[in-house]
């Protein structure tokens, strides 16, 4: 099912990083931010993650938890997260079930998962810069990614499926989202 604002995010099960058998509905404490990649060694997610990580203390201070949704198995990020530790919650979905219910669908081909060709290039040439390079291949290297921002109620707050690799908001952009739903929130209280 395609999600939009106002929907009802799913009960899934998944597994993290390091635990089995999570559920969405005892994560769902706060805002949680659904950050839906590709794989841990695409370097364009790896610069996404890296924004993430750097921002973490602002989500943390908004009450938001992030959890990054990669095609990758746990053995792969386990290693990733070792060489590279970053404070954000990982989903390992190598079966893409988590794409398949939400209908997060790959591109139809490399020059549709580019998009964008200067937006996409600059944000490659930002991971090189950063030394992030390209690592093992995972799932289907034309999935695109998401973005889903859930209330503690399983509300779907904020929803946006990418035209293209690069078609995703910042760290920033997220948190000008989040400071905006909150703003909506502390009318509708008044």
């Amino acid at each position: 099912m395609k999600l939009k604002t106002g929907d009802r995010f799913p009960e899934m099960t998944f597994r993290t990083a390091f635990e089995d058998n999570v559920k969405t509905p005892d994560i769902l404490t706060g805002m949680t931010v659904f950050w839906v990649l590709r794989y841990i060694g695409c370097p364009i997610c790896r610069y996404d993650i890296h924004d993430m990580a750097a921002h973490a203390a602002e989500f943390t201070a908004r009450g938001a938890k992030i959890y990054v949704v990669l095609q990758s198995d746990q053995e792969h990020v386990r290693q990733a997260l070792q060489e590279t530790p970053v404070p954000l919650e990982f989903i390992c979905d190598p079966e893409m079930e988590f794409y398949r219910q939400l209908e997060i669908r790959p591109a139809k081909n490399m020059v549709a998962l580019a998009g964008n060709v200067f937006r996409t290039m600059a944000k490659l040439n930002a991971a090189k810069k950063k030394g992030l390079k390209h690592g093992d291949y995972e799932g289907d290297e034309k999935q695109l990614p998401a973005l889903f921002i859930v209330g503690p109620d399983g509300t779907v707050r904020y929803a946006h499926y990418a035209a293209d690799l690069s078609d995703m908001p910042s760290a920033e952009g997220v948190l000008a989202i989040l400071d905006r739903l909150a703003a909506e929130d502390s009318s509708h209280e008044n």
